[in-house]
């Protein structure tokens, strides 16, 4: 999962391009782009929280000796 974090700030830059510079000229309705603008910021957040899981679960320090 941590190969894919360079997707997070992706999907919503993917998102303004639908919604913005696609959205008049494709003339989508309120709806779609309300479910695109919702739909890139969900998929941020679960690649955030597998990439947090998956760090939290191979975390593995280098130096446990505490001073």
């Amino acid at each position: 999962m941590l190969k894919l974090v360079w997707l997070i700030p992706i999907f919503p830059l993917v998102g303004f391009f639908i919604n913005f510079l696609l959205g008049k000229r494709l003339r989508l309705s309120e709806t779609v782009v309300s479910v695109v603008a919702c739909g890139v910021i969900g998929l941020s957040l679960l690649l955030t929280l597998g990439a947090f899981f998956d760090y939290k679960a191979n975390f593995n320090p280098g130096n446990e000796e505490k001073p």
